[in-house]
C-alpha cells in the first residue's frame, strides 16, 4: 500500500469511517479532471453514493484551482458531500 493510501486509511480509521474506497489515477497528471478514477468517483458523488471525499492534499484532487474550488466549495456542499483535505487541515471537528 502506498504511503498516501496509508495516511488516508489511518485517518479514516481514527475517525471511525467505514466502507472506504480509493480512486486512483497513477501516472496521470492532476492538471485535468478527465481521469478515469476521478470520473468514477464523481459519478458516484452525483448518484448520492459518496458522502465524503478525503484527499491527502488538494493537489492530489486536482491542480486546476478554479474547477477544484467549484467542486469543493459549491458542487459538493450542494450535494451534501463533505470534502476533507488533510494537508490543508480543513477536516471538520467531530
Amino acid at each position: 500500500m502506498s504511503s498516501q493510501k496509508q495516511i488516508l486509511l489511518d485517518y479514516c480509521q481514527k475517525q471511525g469511517f467505514t466502507n472506504t474506497m480509493f480512486f486512483v489515477d497513477d501516472g496521470i497528471s492532476g492538471t485535468s479532471f478527465e481521469r478515469g478514477g476521478f470520473q468514477q468517483m464523481q459519478k458516484m458523488v452525483e448518484e448520492g453514493k459518496i458522502c465524503r471525499v478525503i484527499v491527502k492534499d488538494l493537489s492530489r484532487f486536482g491542480r486546476e484551482m478554479v474547477e477544484a474550488g467549484r467542486l469543493t466549495q459549491i458542487v459538493y456542499p450542494s450535494l451534501g458531500v463533505t470534502f476533507i483535505s488533510l494537508h490543508e487541515n480543513n477536516a471538520p471537528k467531530l
